[in-house]
């Protein structure tokens, strides 16, 4: 919603107009996992998950609960674990899960190479990741202290604005964020 809200306003208030920067907008990367969550639906194989989960990880016996916080894809792929940034350093999950399940490899969920394919067309000069939790920025990854200078820089002024909270990377790797400081 709030990209939508952003691009109805950019429109309404001439944003268009500035020469050469061009933006794009991608309202939605996890279609189907947005969808568990806002329904609280499970397919048979989510179900599997499902079961999977309380059996190995004490899922919560709520399914409706469970699903309401359904955050990887729809065949249980954490897709912001699923670039190889750090990849193989992820301590996540052994199997599919609601969450923290980072694949077979990187790029191996389609989303995440749709994304990869889609950002290596063009040739950008910023990315920027919203998330429908957590009310935090993040804005480094590595040791490239050149990017993650300018990342920290931009994510300041967008602190400045929204009144989130400008925080270090933490123990987060593997996501889209990451693979872009990283590989480009």
């Amino acid at each position: 919603w709030l990209l939508m809200a952003l691009a109805d306003y950019w429109l309404e208030h001439g944003i268009l107009n500035y020469g050469d920067i061009c933006f794009h907008i991608l309202p939605m990367t996890n279609p189907d996992g947005v969808a568990i969550s806002q329904t609280g639906e499970l397919t048979e194989s989510q179900q599997e998950i499902y079961q999977s989960d309380r059996q190995h990880y004490s899922a919560s016996s709520d399914q409706a609960e469970y699903a309401a916080r359904w955050k990887a894809n729809g065949k249980g792929v954490d897709l912001n674990r699923n670039f190889p940034a750090g990849w193989e350093e992820i301590d996540g999950r052994s199997r599919p899960s609601s969450h923290l399940y980072e694949g077979v490899a990187p790029f191996s969920a389609a989303e995440t190479a749709a994304l990869r394919d889609y950002t290596l067309r063009y040739d950008f000069d910023v990315t920027v990741s919203y998330h429908a939790t957590g009310s935090l920025l993040y804005a480094e990854y590595g040791g490239r202290q050149d990017v993650n200078a300018l990342s920290r820089s931009l994510g300041e002024a967008v602190s400045e604005v929204t009144g989130y909270p400008l925080t270090g990377n933490g123990e987060s790797c593997a996501g889209y964020k990451d693979w872009a400081i990283d590989a480009l």
